[in-house]
Parts: C-alpha cells; structure tokens; sequence
C-alpha cells in the first residue's frame, strides 16, 4: 500500500513537470508564431513592419541590442524590451531543463511499467487548464493588465504610441490571441502526450493478451 502511494505521489509529480514543461514549449512556440499575428497600422508599410518585428524577436532571445530600422523606439521603450527579454530568456532555459527532468521522470515510470499512473492526474490537470483558460479568456483585460503590475518593477511598460509606435503592432487584441493560441497548444500537447501513453498501454496490453494466447496454442498442441 505504501508502495502505490508513493507510485503515486511520483506519478502527480512528473504530470506536473510534464504539463510546465509543455507550457513552457508551446510559450517558446508562441513567441515566435507571434510575427502572424501582429497588427498591421494603416499607413505602415507592411514589409517594414514585419522586417522590424522580426528584428524584435530576435533581440528578445539571441544576444545583442534591439535596433529598429524603420519603426522609432524611446529609451522607455528599450528599457522594457529588455525586461521582456529576461522572462524570455528564462522561459528558454527553463524549457530545457525541464525537458530533459520530464523525460527522466516519464522513462522512470515506463521502466517500472506505472506509465498508467500518469492518466488520471493529467486529466485532471487538463481539464482545470481548460477552465482556468475560458475563465480568464472573459475578463482577459484586467488580468493583462494585472499580470504586468506583478511582472514588472516599472512601468516601463505604458507604451506612448506617439514615442514608441511599435505598440500599434501590439494591440490588446494581438495579445489576446497569442493567450488563446499558447493555451490552445498547452491543451493540444498534453492531449497528445495522454493518446500516446495510452496507445503505449494498449500495445502493451496486446502483446501481453499475444502472448499468452500463443503459449495457450502451443500448451494446446503439445497435449494433443
């Protein structure tokens, strides 16, 4: 009995890890996806904007300094790059080293044949991110709003469009997508990783139920 329960407390842990370390993947992807989203001004030539988005991006996790080449930027607006910067760059990292701890703590489980442990949990889990996603998809602003006081020491991030016109790229509408599409593909590789340990089980299961159908044929013979 403490055995199972200690099977289990390991296996609520690793669909932890999991679902951080798919977060942290489809936040990766989602930065990057970002240039199909942005807002295009009127009067913004489309071809510049993207170049200098792209140029964002790459400033936000490679080293080196953001440098527009159309699109005017403010000290203010450099400086709250750079903390953006950070959190990304962190993300990153973490991303692999939970990778690699998510990997471990899945193979531990497979190798003791408790793969199965990890469906009910990360159902569940599954299901409180779809909640928590619809509920904060309603009153998306605020927490947006929010969630910048709690990230950031400044407010750097007060953007005048009239200083700092990349903010028309990036209006509380862009944001809003870029929520849904990293929540959408959190959701998407936790179902996958689910499916995956279940048609793992059910191969198991078929080889095993193989198996012993076989040395039930071959005992069968041998009595004849």
């Amino acid at each position: 009995m403490t055995g199972m329960y200690k099977a289990q407390k390991r296996a609520i842990l690793t669909a932890v890890v999991v679902t951080i370390t798919m977060a942290s993947i489809a936040f990766f992807l989602t930065v990057n996806l970002s240039a199909l989203l942005i807002h295009y001004p009127v009067g913004m030539s489309v071809s510049r904007v993207r170049g200098d988005y792209w140029r964002l991006l790459r400033y936000l996790q490679l080293p080196g300094r953001l440098d527009f080449t159309y699109i005017p930027i403010s000290q203010h607006g450099l400086r709250h790059f750079a903390d953006v910067k950070i959190y990304i760059v962190l993300n990153e990292l973490l991303m692999l080293v939970l990778a690699g701890i998510s990997f471990t703590l899945t193979h531990k489980l497979k190798r003791r044949g408790q793969l199965w442990l990890l469906l009910a949990p990360l159902k569940w889990i599954m299901c409180i991110v779809l909640v928590g996603v619809v509920m904060s998809a309603v009153n998306f602003d605020t927490i947006f709003v929010g969630t910048h006081y709690m990230l950031f020491n400044n407010l750097d991030w007060i953007l005048d469009q009239g200083r700092d016109p990349v903010i028309l790229l990036m209006p509380v509408g862009f944001f809003t997508r870029l929520y849904l599409l990293w929540a959408g593909m959190t959701l998407f590789f936790l179902a996958l990783f689910w499916i995956k340990i279940c048609l793992s089980l059910k191969l198991r299961l078929d080889k095993s139920n193989h198996r012993r159908n076989q040395g039930y044929h071959d005992n069968s013979q041998d009595n004849n």
